[in-house]
């Protein structure tokens, strides 16, 4: 998946869990959405972006090896 792609999903699921009127729905969009940061910030790592840290900050511990 390239990184446009992840920062849409990532952003839908975002969205899906403020709409959202569940709390375990919420919950579940929430993960998602911290699962896709941490794909993003191992992309943005590996190339050296600076904004890989913001991303990692919003991914849950243990989502990438890259953090490391």
């Amino acid at each position: 998946m390239d990184l446009n792609s992840l920062y849409s999903s990532h952003q839908a699921s975002l969205m899906r869990a403020a709409a959202s009127g569940s709390r375990t729905l919420r919950a579940a969009h929430l993960a998602a959405a911290g699962t896709l940061a941490g794909q993003i910030a191992c992309i943005q790592h590996k190339v050296g972006a600076a904004a890989s840290t913001g991303w990692f900050a919003m991914a849950p511990h243990g989502a990438c090896e890259c953090a490391a």
